[in-house]
């Protein structure tokens, strides 16, 4: 059987219980639930809009609209990295303040320039955070491109938005996450 593609799983550790193949199966399952309820109650990123600020606004909803879909859809506490968010939703003014109040738990750092504090896990052999890669926002939707570490797991998520009629914001349209892969450091000298 050479060149056969080898879906042996390894020895799940302490604090990897969903990964590899378990976590991608739970997360495509609870976002086709998620996908089909927004679609059927209107849930909607309420922030569109045109020019520097509107799409300002409208970078920090969808990533708002994603942590809650991670925090609250698939009960996923994991902290995003708050300088990430900041970065790539243009440096809002007044950060977190944009954010609804029960997000905010989810930044690992606040403060109105959370780039200027360290990172909390930054000395960590094995990080658990969110980093947000990119925010794309357009008249006709929005897209949330997120980078997961969970230890020595690494795996990226991308979610997806589309416009709603009569400009009454976005829906939530799909997610794609991608296999996890496992990041084998050097032994230590």
């Amino acid at each position: 059987m050479s060149g056969a593609y080898d879906r042996s799983v390894q020895p799940v550790e302490p604090g990897n219980e969903l990964m590899p193949d378990r976590l991608v199966m739970h997360l495509r399952l609870t976002l086709l639930a998620v996908g089909l309820s927004s679609a059927a109650c209107g849930t909607a990123l309420t922030a569109q809009g045109g020019g520097p600020a509107g799409r300002n606004a409208g970078a920090l909803a969808a990533v708002a609209q994603v942590m809650a879909l991670r925090r609250d859809a698939l009960g996923d506490p994991l902290q995003f990295d708050a300088c990430t968010v900041f970065e790539k939703t243009g440096r809002p003014s007044g950060f977190p303040a944009g954010l609804p109040p029960g997000l905010v738990p989810l930044l690992d750092r606040t403060g109105s320039d959370p780039c200027a504090a360290a990172q909390p896990d930054s000395a960590a052999r094995f990080p658990r955070i969110v980093r947000v890669d990119s925010v794309t926002v357009t008249g006709s939707g929005a897209s949330v491109h997120l980078s997961i570490k969970r230890g020595e797991w690494s795996y990226n998520e991308d979610y997806f938005f589309a416009a709603l009629p009569d400009g009454r914001g976005w829906g939530f349209r799909e997610a794609r996450i991608t296999h996890p892969f496992r990041i084998t450091p050097p032994p230590p000298r």
